[in-house]
């Protein structure tokens, strides 16, 4: 698939081809890690057709910007779709999706006994700035926390200065800020509220990748176990049957907030990862196991705007299940009851990468699809 931009797709200018750049970013971020799994997780095919009749589904597989979707049933895929040239061996971004790693680190922490979810940021990480002192673990990892970096507002903001300074940090634009890694970033920010205080915002949703980073800084500190060895964990347990790629900035600190690069088939093993609360394919544990799945499920008080969904523990939760929405249309979604797995890749081409229209349709998929496969 040929780009857009004139000349060489760089770091620079890769979002004027979002759709491109999504798909082979892998090739243009310059730090990234790999893991070929020790032992592939097999699938077996048996494609169920009513999937495709869905009214969400089909909305979404006939939208321009859709490239890929999985769909399993335990180790079967009932449903598989590829558009503007992808296929089964294509790898591309799954951007915030990948958010997801940290509900299963912190999930393990905290069956561990490692981690206190009611504890101070500053317990953790006592070089934290006024934008995290003060704010519990738990909130962290509910974005409910408000600082100057205001990311939502900043896909579509017209100065985007200080979200540059965000990315560069993250390793996304190396040109613009780089005196800072991802942490010292972090820790520099300040409180958002307008009298400079940061006070508890219950029941707010106040989005930033920042966050997620903070979130796996935090499990690093109060397990002792290097964030990076932590994640090569997790994509080991995969199973995947390509190499399953994670982004870093620029001193080897992983991308939690949006690492992931991988096939849509892998994708959708990490799916059945995530469901089971990090029963990996050779039966290793890297997450808190189903009661965890369950507390992620039930606790939630952080609302998203939709009636019965909300965000807990690093991921979006309902009753139909747990996942996460990507940054230009990725999907990823386990339903632990009818051991269900959704993963979807897109190419968000419009002015806004979370077009909220294209994420209404991810969340109706994951109501649709799961209530179909409930009624079996």
């Amino acid at each position: 698939m040929k780009s857009k931009v004139t000349g060489d797709v760089t770091l620079e200018n890769w979002q004027e081809d979002r759709a491109y750049g999504l798909k082979n970013l892998e090739k243009i971020v310059r730090d990234l890690f790999l893991v070929n799994a020790e032992a592939i997780r097999p699938l077996k095919i048996s494609k169920d057709e009513s999937i495709l009749d869905l009214p969400a589904v089909k909305s979404l597989v006939d939208h321009p910007d859709f490239d890929a979707m999985v769909i399993l049933h335990e180790d079967q895929i009932i449903s598989e779709e590829y558009r503007n040239g992808m296929d089964v061996t294509s790898l591309h971004s799954a951007q915030s999706s990948s958010k997801t790693t940290i509900n299963l680190l912190v999930g393990k922490a905290v069956a561990d006994g490692k981690l206190d979810l009611d504890a101070k940021v500053e317990e953790y990480i006592s070089e934290i700035g006024e934008g995290y002192r003060g704010r519990t673990v738990r909130d962290v990892l509910s974005m409910n926390v408000m600082h100057e970096l205001d990311e939502t507002a900043a896909y579509t903001a017209k100065d985007r200065s200080f979200f540059d300074k965000d990315e560069a940090s993250f390793g996304w634009l190396p040109s613009k800020i780089t005196e800072k890694n991802r942490r010292e970033f972090i820790a520099s920010l300040k409180a958002g509220n307008e009298d400079g205080s940061n006070e508890n915002r219950t029941g707010k949703y106040f989005y930033a990748t920042a966050n997620t980073d903070v979130a796996g800084w935090i499990v690093e500190r109060a397990t002792g176990v290097p964030l990076q060895e932590a994640i090569r964990g997790v994509m080991h347990a995969i199973g995947g049957e390509n190499s399953v790629y994670f982004g870093t900035d620029r001193v080897g600190i992983p991308n939690v907030g949006a690492g992931f690069v991988m096939t849509t088939r892998d994708f959708a093993r990490y799916g059945m990862l995530l469901g089971s609360g990090g029963e990996g394919i050779s039966g290793e544990k890297v997450g808190g196991g189903m009661d965890w799945v369950k507390k992620t499920m039930e606790d939630g008080e952080v609302s998203m705007g939709h009636d019965g969904w909300f965000y807990n523990y690093s991921a979006y939760t309902s009753k139909w299940g747990i996942g996460h929405a990507g940054w230009g249309g990725q999907w990823i979604w386990a339903d632990p009851e009818s051991k269900t797995v959704i993963a979807i890749f897109s190419g968000l081409s419009g002015d806004d990468p979370a077009d909220p229209e294209y994420a209404a349709k991810l969340i109706d998929i994951a109501v649709e699809v799961v209530d179909h496969q409930r009624g079996k």
